[in-house]
């Protein structure tokens, strides 16, 4: 089969990632557009895929994707020209970027498949009243016209099909499949010691990882907040907060006075690496869909704190592959953080992790699936 793939955003999607090259070494055909050209390590092990890159605007601090209309409707017709396409595979709800796409399968008889992991404003909460707001219009205006026009619906996790069903997907469209993780992660064998020195964290010091983008949704006051209720109990450690955003300078204003405990690396691309060194990982968001990084962290053994919201729980089942906290409650998230610190084999979290993640996000099942998919809507047309 001919799949396009539509990435809406900046970064390549870690979905589309692994999917593709899944799907090649399959056999299919896959081209991937984009707003910006991936970075070469994005594209490790897809070499016989193809790239194109549309032009794009992007609005600051939401990181939302604005595209040349008219050069992704001719690249898809160059596309579709040269050898036509079977599949559209949309990924996420970046509506105004994927209407053009969506359209154009529309009027060419080609079957539109999209994946997304929420539903802005409805079950995707910003941490601003007024994005929200603006965001949940949006969902039931221009999201709700592509999302029940669409052959399939992909969610990447089931807590949001009740929200879909309300948008009006029919539930005979709604599928639920998952990202995957590379296989290789079960694998890796990095050296932790080389990060630690690097970033500064002696021997006896406990290493605590956050990564993420540096906003409101990503719960980094909470992690201030935790840090700070951690102190209270003595506890010699260091706080990595990996990633960046509209609001880094804020939150290291907010920190300041944790200057010996929080370190902000920025934006990073060894993040495997940086998994690997720490004791824990910790995710205090307000808002997630199906986050890879926990897949990472779970497939390389550590032991995992993160907020009970969104697809968090098919990943993490508490006391089991990790432990759960309400979003903002700091002091449960640093309580849960000293359990494991306090007896790092606790409950077996290490050995747990990677054998529920190898066996529920691998993605050859998760292949199986979707190619099941485009065959039904291949059938449809």
């Amino acid at each position: 089969m001919n799949i396009c793939f539509i990435n809406p955003t900046k970064i390549l999607r870690g979905g589309i990632k692994g999917l593709s090259k899944e799907l090649t070494s399959r056999g299919h055909i896959i081209t991937i557009l984009t707003p910006t050209q991936p970075d070469k390590r994005d594209l490790i092990g897809l070499d016989s895929i193809t790239i194109q890159v549309y032009p794009s605007f992007f609005i600051p601090k939401i990181r939302y994707t604005i595209p040349n209309f008219f050069s992704q409707y001719k690249i898809l017709h160059q596309i579709n020209h040269d050898n036509r396409i079977d599949v559209i595979h949309i990924w996420t709800y970046f509506y105004l970027a994927i209407w053009i796409p969506w359209l154009f399968g529309k009027f060419n008889h080609i079957p539109v498949v999209i994946t997304t992991d929420s539903f802005p404003g409805i079950s995707w909460n910003y941490g601003s009243k007024f994005v929200n707001i603006s965001a949940k219009i949006y969902s039931i205006s221009i999201g709700k016209l592509i999302l029940r026009s669409c052959d399939k619906v992909i969610l990447l996790h089931s807590k949001i099909k009740g929200d879909a069903v309300k948008l009006g997907i029919k539930n005979d469209n709604i599928n639920i499949i998952p990202n995957g993780v590379d296989e290789n992660y079960f694998n890796i064998n990095n050296n932790p010691n080389e990060i630690r020195q690097q970033l500064g964290i002696n021997p006896d010091q406990k290493m605590i990882l956050n990564v993420g983008r540096l906003v409101p949704v990503k719960g980094i006051d909470t992690l201030i907040k935790i840090t700070e209720e951690l102190l209270k109990d003595d506890l010699n450690f260091k706080m990595v907060i990996v990633g960046d955003g509209p609001y880094r300078e804020k939150y290291k204003m907010m920190a300041k006075h944790l200057a010996e405990n929080v370190i902000f690396t920025g934006f990073r691309r060894d993040i495997s690496e940086l998994i690997s060194a720490c004791d824990v990982f910790v995710l205090p968001s307000l808002s997630e869909g199906l986050p890879n990084v926990l897949l990472e962290a779970g497939a390389l053994g550590k032991p995992m704190v993160a907020s009970n919201v969104g697809g968090i729980p098919d990943i993490i089942i508490h006391g089991k592959t990790g432990l759960l906290a309400p979003p903002k409650d700091a002091a449960l998230f640093a309580k849960h953080i000293e359990t494991i610190l306090n007896n790092q084999n606790f409950n077996n979290l290490d050995l747990n992790a990677p054998k529920y993640v190898k066996e529920n996000f691998n993605w050859n099942e998760i292949g199986n699936k979707v190619e099941e998919i485009y065959e039904q809507v291949r059938r449809i047309e």
